[in-house]
């Protein structure tokens, strides 16, 4: 029994949604269906307790271990935040959030719509949206300047979810586990597990003070130091909560405490932690992004895959192209940036025929070695590589390959650009300064009409006269802010952002059947907001490193697996255990080749071609199935990784396991499958042994630095 009173509840999918009230707030809390009996009356008075019981017996006054933290969390200044301990830590429950008033709640359909109001005169929309046959929430919160002056916002979060965990009678000492997944650049998707002590998020002996967890991204490589997940496990009960932000532009999330229960909240960064702010005038409306969250009985793994699901339904461009989900193969770790026609079509001669549809072009065919000014910007195609543009799609259409091609069309180079010298007016300002970051390349401002009218030209326009089938969408710039009337510069960064995500819904609105691929500096841009619209990531620069698997297997956690696009780049000087364990890796994913292909000998290229053939076989487990990670390594680095990984997905009808070794394996290793799976094929490593006894498979001869990919079938 919850602590406060039940206001409403509601089925949404397997997942019960129960809105509690207290005065005039509401908050919400979700459980998997069917828990509602296992929730326990709830011990709040801890007066009597021996840190409590001086102070309180001196004072006469009772102590309570709960608090009510109300589901809308926002700021409007010169409200005052909740407390002098709060500040620095965390902008929820202040003097707007405690002083909102609910006005109705109504479910339309698939959607519960609760609205309020406050004060200053915002009227405020929470949602609640979920799929039928989908395990997901998407939640929402929009707010309406519904009075008759300006109003000054700097937090509003799209989502908090509170009463964590319900099935806890107490403060739940030792049971809840924090989850987040770490990046940086080459190494994205780390799995970080910590305890609530050891954040320091335990409950103070009074329940009085308030602190947080808070984390996010403040730059536009919105994947960078985190990604946009956050989990809370209760280890006791067996139930985890899981959320992610369907972002494209910075963000936050926290998990934030007072009393025995925890909260989980995000959206928009706020002023203290991002200096966010924005000028709301009468009648403007505001929504941060897209929550998308689930519970469920079991663990993060499994909650994630509940979560990621959103990317497909809520997909905007489904191409022709992709329903069989292709190979690519990307000639940039062939030429590092210097292609030619001649040399391309040679190694497309030598891929025909062989299960590759996208070939594509990456960066080096703009004109700018040699030259005066065009460069990243002005778009023109190096004629001394290129000699008959035009010619060259041809042929790559005629040995039965989709032509592909790199832009980097958010940034202009300053100095190698016609466009840089001479129109620096079309730059984003950063504090009245055309912004220049990290690189001499600076951002078009596509909040501007003739930027938009520019990148037109020289980027759709383009697409469509040379008939090109696959994009390749770069960004390797990262913005600290952008110049804005209405705002702080992190609002003015978000404005910017929402414009160029409509200039990628007009270029795939023009082209319906181009296929995209969304890049940003490898994976800082695998988000959900991102991946709603495209079709594939690159997910990661990790070229060529020994911890492409790791790498790997964690950005697959986070995104839809038919979206992770894995680079399998192959060397004239790789044996045949490094192209079997390169090779393996792309099947976490979307396998894409690169390298040495035209001067490989032809029976490493022969392991090439069988990999595409089994990739065959297992598309259906990367359209479909459930994901799983067992890593059973030897230390926590990547760079120099010890032990073994398992990468697991599985459906109704088969099950892939996607095996490395790393330094120092063990030359046995036991998997358990999953029920009535028969091993039925395997690609790589040949000098594995496996053999299977009921439901375990033991592989036994396993060296070092291998890599194995094994298909099981469902027995009938």
């Amino acid at each position: 029994m919850l602590p406060f009173e039940e206001f409403s509840r509601f089925q949404c999918g397997d997942m019960t949604v129960l809105f509690l009230k207290k005065d005039k707030r509401l908050a919400f809390t979700v459980i998997p269906q069917g828990m509602e009996s296992e929730i326990p009356e709830h011990l709040t008075d801890i007066t009597m307790t021996t840190a409590c019981r001086g102070i309180c017996t001196a004072n006469h006054t009772k102590t309570c271990s709960v608090t009510f933290d109300g589901m809308i969390q926002l700021h409007v200044r010169p409200d005052l935040l909740a407390g002098g301990y709060q500040v620095g830590e965390t902008m929820t429950e202040s003097e707007t959030a405690r002083n909102v008033e609910f006005v109705s709640q109504q479910q339309k359909g698939n959607c519960i719509e609760t609205v309020f109001r406050e004060k200053h005169g915002l009227r405020i929309v929470h949602s609640i949206r979920w799929v039928e046959g989908e395990d997901f929430l998407e939640i929402n919160t929009e707010v309406e300047n519904a009075g008759d002056a300006p109003l000054v916002l700097d937090q509003l979060a799209s989502f908090q979810i509170g009463m964590l965990s319900p099935f806890a009678p107490d403060d739940g000492p030792d049971r809840y586990k924090v989850h987040r997944y770490g990046a940086y650049w080459s190494a994205e998707g780390r799995h970080i597990v910590d305890s609530v002590e050891s954040l320091i998020l335990e409950r103070s002996w009074s329940a009085w003070i308030s602190h947080a967890l808070r984390f996010g991204q403040r730059s536009s490589l919105v994947v960078k130091r985190y990604f946009p997940t956050l989990g809370l496990e209760d280890t006791v009960a067996g139930v985890t909560w899981g959320v992610q932000l369907a972002t494209i532009t910075p963000w936050q999330l926290e998990i934030n405490r007072v009393g025995d229960y925890l909260n989980m909240a995000g959206g928009l960064p706020d002023f203290e932690f991002a200096g966010w702010e924005r000028v709301l005038k009468p009648g403007e409306k505001l929504s941060g992004p897209p929550a998308i969250l689930s519970c469920a009985r079991g663990d993060m793994d499994h909650v994630l895959n509940r979560i990621t699901c959103w990317q497909k339904v809520a997909e905007e461009h489904p191409v022709e192209a992709e329903k069989d989900l292709p190979v690519i193969f990307n000639e940039y770790c062939t030429t590092w940036g210097r292609p030619t026609s001649e040399r391309l079509l040679q190694l497309a001669d030598k891929l025909k025929g062989h299960k590759i549809k996208y070939f594509v072009m990456d960066a080096g065919w703009v004109r700018s070695d040699g030259c005066k000014y065009p460069g990243i910007g002005d778009w023109e195609i190096a004629a001394e590589r290129f000699p008959d543009f035009d010619a060259y799609i041809d042929a790559v259409y005629q040995k039965g390959f989709i032509p592909g091609i790199w832009f980097e069309f958010e940034n202009f180079h300053k100095e190698l650009s016609k466009l840089g010298v001479e129109r620096k007016d079309l730059a984003t300002t950063y504090h009245g300064q055309p912004c220049c970051v990290a690189r001499p390349s600076m951002s078009l401002d596509f909040r501007k009409q003739e930027v938009r009218d520019l990148m037109t030209e020289r980027v759709i326009h383009f697409l469509k006269k040379h008939r090109i089938g696959y994009i390749k969408v770069d960004y390797n710039y990262a913005s600290p802010g952008v110049d804005t009337e209405n705002g702080s510069t992190a609002e003015g960064m978000r404005q910017l952002l929402l414009e160029v995500r409509e200039f990628y819904r007009k270029m795939l609105r023009e082209l319906p059947e181009l296929t995209l691929e969304v890049c940003a500096s490898g994976g800082h841009r695998l988000t959900a907001g991102w991946l709603q619209l495209g079709n594939m990531a690159s997910f990661s620069d990790a070229h060529e490193d020994i911890s492409i698997p790791l790498v790997a297997s964690g950005t697959a956690m986070q995104i839809d697996l038919s979206k992770n696009q894995v680079w399998a780049v192959l060397r004239k000087w790789d044996d045949d255990r490094r192209i079997c364990y390169t090779l393996a890796a792309g099947f976490i994913g979307r396998l894409c080749i690169s390298g040495d292909i035209d001067t490989i000998d032809e029976a490493r290229m022969q392991r090439v071609y069988e990999a595409t053939d089994f990739y065959e076989k297992v598309k259906p487990l990367i359209r479909s199935g459930e994901s799983r990670l067992d890593q059973r390594l030897k230390g926590e680095s990547w760079t120099h990784p010890r032990g073994a990984q398992i990468f697991r997905r599985t459906n109704d009808e088969a099950e892939m396991l996607v095996v490395h070794t790393f330094a120092n394996a063990d030359s046995k290793m036991e998997i358990s499958l999953s029920p009535d799976m028969k091993l039925a094929d395997t690609f790589g490593e040949p000098s594995v042994k496996l053999e299977q006894h009921g439901s375990v498979l033991t592989l036994t001869n396993l060296p070092d630095w291998c890599g194995l990919v094994i298909l099981c079938k469902k027995v009938h």
